[in-house]
């Protein structure tokens, strides 16, 4: 990902692969503080830390190396300052057609792990026809054959920089429900037949004029007896899906990757400002009794 990008004159931030604590010292002699260590493979940000300095480098490196697979090998990179965006998309016949964006927000203390996503209504105009442009050129040059992608990009200095993305939908129902709300466009029908070897017609993107957002929830650690039922938080019509992630009797522990926040919802409007009345809304009503 990272040499096309440099091929294709797509910025990333830079980086290098280093298997040793020591290896990780020299490169911030280069690159300076603060920057990120993950996992060459893996997923939802697990082994993935923002570092500020010798000490946490010391104190992260062997954190990081316990969630790689099958590389004994771990990136370090430059932390990108600014905002984060998403990209949700989809390949076919050549052409790559950009159908949702959002705008991410992240748990406060920690860096890597997304809190929120907000997704508006495609406006091609300023900055996201910029962002529009440079990754459908990337998933055009990649040669994938077709199928649904998702790519995150930090926004710093009027430059786009790829963090990274995936020939997949990005987690959390956002192929499945939130790009079909936003786009119109049902991408899992699409990328299923043409698995099948079926043709589809030319995927034309109108928009639907609607905003959503995804959030997640940060409870309070402990022994969970009773929580508001999910039938009740999904019976609001502007709730497109809500859903915990965890059990009852389980023990609640603190977030520490994208795989175990505790809980999700997904909301619709075609007016902005209600997004967050009725996220305050499903705040008040969730309810957890702990042991």
């Amino acid at each position: 990902m990272r040499n096309l990008c440099k091929e294709i004159g797509v910025f990333t931030p830079y980086y290098n692969v280093v298997k040793s604590e020591a290896e990780a010292k020299k490169i911030t002699k280069k690159i300076k503080y603060p920057l990120i260590l993950k996992p060459i493979e893996n997923q939802s940000s697990q082994g993935v830390f923002k570092i500020d300095n010798d000490k946490q480098l010391s104190y992260f490196f062997p954190l990081t190396l316990k969630h790689k697979r099958n590389h004994n090998s771990i990136l370090i990179e430059k932390f990108i300052e600014g905002e984060e965006y998403t990209v949700e998309g989809f390949k076919v016949y050549d052409k790559h057609h950009c159908l949702a964006i959002s705008k991410k927000t992240h748990f406060s203390g920690f860096p890597t792990i997304a809190s929120s996503l907000l997704y508006q209504p495609l406006n091609q105009n300023g900055i996201f026809k910029n962002l529009i442009k440079q990754n459908d050129l990337f998933i055009e040059k990649s040669k994938l054959p077709f199928g649904i992608t998702h790519a995150e990009y930090k926004y710093m200095d009027g430059k786009f920089y790829m963090i990274e993305v995936a020939a997949r939908g990005g987690g959390s129902k956002i192929s499945s429900h939130i790009v079909p709300i936003v786009s119109g466009v049902d991408v899992n029908k699409k990328l299923i037949n043409l698995a099948l070897g079926k043709k589809i017609k030319t995927i034309k993107v109108k928009g639907t004029g609607y905003f959503v957002l995804l959030h997640f929830f940060n409870f309070k650690p402990g022994y969970v007896l009773k929580r508001t039922s999910e039938d009740f938080i999904n019976s609001f019509n502007f709730v497109v899906d809500f859903e915990y992630g965890f059990n009852l009797k389980d023990i609640l522990k603190n977030i520490t990757s994208d795989s175990n926040r505790h809980a999700y919802v997904i909301i619709k409007s075609k007016i902005k400002e209600e997004l967050e009345l009725n996220l305050n809304i499903i705040k008040n009503l969730i309810k957890l009794k702990y042991d």
